[in-house]
């Protein structure tokens, strides 16, 4: 059902296009896709909040648009409650191309019998899916948003006290909570940490108009990883936030970040308060902060939106 020399592909996202995974793993990718003329790009179902549950009214008429508008490859992003299974279902037996994508580790797979490949942004949690599922699983990282070139020309300026920014979700509220009390307990207070995040108690409240300007004026950004399966298994969406804006990062060593994020290189990497105390003695080193920044927008050129939508583009192709 490919359309002759180009790709037909639909979309069902999770959520609308202030939800994280969906603008990152959807929006983003199919607005990009859709600007070349070889490529027909439909999103199938926009939801006003977010919901991995298919409703049984919407099978009908996602099912009636794609048999109309001939798309070959659907793309179920994070859906698979509710009636979804049996549109799967449905489009495989009409010849379609059923596409799913993850973000989160998942102890439920049942419904990967009615999917043909798998898409994780986690290179750890795409391994994990195929091997629990059997289904080839591909890894296509989230794009970056976000980009200020600019920043690497301007100087680093060792302070006193940095403004140091953490953006997250309300689940890993606990990360940055744990390390607030960890500095607390080391009586250290060189980071005025800002939290920007849907919880409830964040300094900044996370609204996709606002981010990119609450960002812009970070000292630096901050990620306290923890060691649970599901933090295992996250993207490294939250790296590349910060470092295509030159802005540097403090990330607590994990091997979530383990390709990415270099000690010196790309980043700070540290264990527990006693290393941020050092890692302050080395931002006063206004030569590593400037390198380590260029290198890290070096690194972030890899998840580029035209990047990521080739790499869809290739999986769609196959």
């Amino acid at each position: 059902m490919r359309r002759r020399g180009g790709i037909s592909v639909g979309y069902i996202p999770a959520g609308p296009r202030t939800s994280g995974s969906s603008r990152l793993q959807v929006y983003l990718p199919s607005d990009r896709l859709a600007e070349s003329p070889a490529k027909s790009v439909f999103v199938l179902r926009r939801p006003e909040k977010f919901s991995r549950k298919l409703r049984v009214r919407e099978v009908s008429r996602i099912l009636l648009e794609v048999l109309w508008r001939r798309i070959s490859t659907v793309v179920f992003q994070k859906v698979h409650k509710g009636a979804a299974p049996a549109l799967m279902r449905l489009l495989r037996l009409f010849g379609r191309r059923i596409i799913y994508v993850e973000a989160d580790a998942r102890s439920d797979v049942a419904f990967v019998k009615y999917v043909d490949a798998i898409v994780a942004p986690s290179r750890a949690l795409a391994e994990d899916l195929g091997r629990r599922s059997g289904v080839p699983t591909y890894h296509i990282p989230d794009p970056v948003e976000h980009w200020d070139r600019s920043a690497l020309d301007r100087p680093w300026l060792p302070k006193d006290r940095y403004r140091c920014v953490w953006v997250g979700g309300h689940k890993n509220w606990h990360q940055i909570e744990r390390l607030k009390t960890d500095l607390r307990t080391a009586r250290y207070n060189a980071f005025d940490i800002v939290t920007i995040s849907d919880h409830r108690n964040a300094d900044l409240p996370w609204k996709l108009d606002t981010v990119r300007k609450n960002l812009g004026g970070a000292d630096l950004g901050i990620i306290p990883t923890s060691d649970d399966q599901a933090a295992l298994m996250k993207s490294h969406n939250r790296a590349t936030l910060f470092m295509a804006l030159g802005i540097p990062l403090l990330v607590r060593a994990s091997p979530v970040y383990a390709n990415l994020v270099l000690d010196g290189e790309t980043a700070f990497v540290f264990h527990n308060a006693e290393d941020l105390k050092a890692i302050t003695k080395r931002l006063e080193t206004s030569s590593l902060v400037e390198a380590i920044r260029s290198q890290a927008m070096r690194a972030a050129e890899d998840y580029h939106l035209d990047r990521v939508a080739g790499l869809w583009a290739a999986l769609f192709r196959m």
